[in-house]
């Protein structure tokens, strides 16, 4: 999942379902995308490896 991903799945769903998330859901979703983006700072690639194809 990309990190752009969720933000615009909340957009879609209010433009299309007339559906707008609570104070719970946004921060639940505050959680995560804090969590995703922080996780992505500590992975530096290894000299001489090669990038997994998952």
């Amino acid at each position: 999942m990309s990190t752009a991903e969720t933000p615009f799945a909340i957009l879609l769903a209010w433009m299309l379902l007339a559906e707008w998330p609570g104070v719970v859901t946004w921060a639940g979703g505050a959680l995560v995308m804090g969590g995703v983006i922080l996780g992505g700072f500590g992975r530096e690639a290894q000299p001489g490896s090669v990038p997994s194809k998952t």
